[in-house]
């Protein structure tokens, strides 16, 4: 079996900045996470075409040519955004906000046992509304939440793998 681990490797970083994107935070660390995904994301092929040059060259045109319009599009604009965010100014991105409900743990409550154990698994609380911002990007001229471009990406980049491994065992 062709052993690919730095493209695996590649890919993991990805889903973890992924992750990362899917947690309500501030403003900047939102922009640092979409770069650090691009960035990992991007590297996927690369990496892979380093890996497996001989193998990758005879193989990627195929894969490329099987591609939904929507695929070929989605990793034309993910490229894109990926070199306005490495070398130029940043991705283009907005920003929209909206109120949330997250899960305020209490430090303190009534002295009782219940409450105790409670406390001590962080399952004392309350519900807590708060404002999140959400990244939006557009593909083909319509706005789309990052999370939901950055998942169909991931899962395009780990159909990539697949079908290259399956095709170069």
């Amino acid at each position: 079996m062709l052993l690919i681990p730095e493209t695996e490797r590649k890919l993991d970083e990805a889903r973890h900045f992924l992750r990362q994107l899917r947690r309500p935070t501030d403003h900047a660390t939102q922009h640092h996470n979409l770069s650090a995904f691009l960035n990992a994301a991007s590297s996927v092929r690369w990496v892979l075409q380093k890996e497996a040059k001989a193998k990758y060259d005879a193989w990627q045109p195929g894969w490329f040519g099987s591609l939904t319009d929507g695929d070929r599009e989605l990793l034309k604009t993910m490229t894109t955004q990926r070199n306005l965010e490495t070398k130029e100014d940043g991705a283009t991105v907005s920003v929209t906000t909206s109120t949330r409900v997250v899960w305020q743990p209490k430090d303190s409550g009534p002295a009782t046992p219940l409450v105790a154990q409670l406390l001590a698994f962080g399952f004392y609380g309350e519900p807590v509304p708060v404002e999140a911002e959400t990244l939006i990007l557009k593909l083909n001229g319509e706005p789309h939440e990052i999370h939901g471009l950055c998942t169909r990406y991931v899962t395009l980049l780990e159909h990539f793998v697949a079908d290259f491994k399956s095709k170069n065992p």
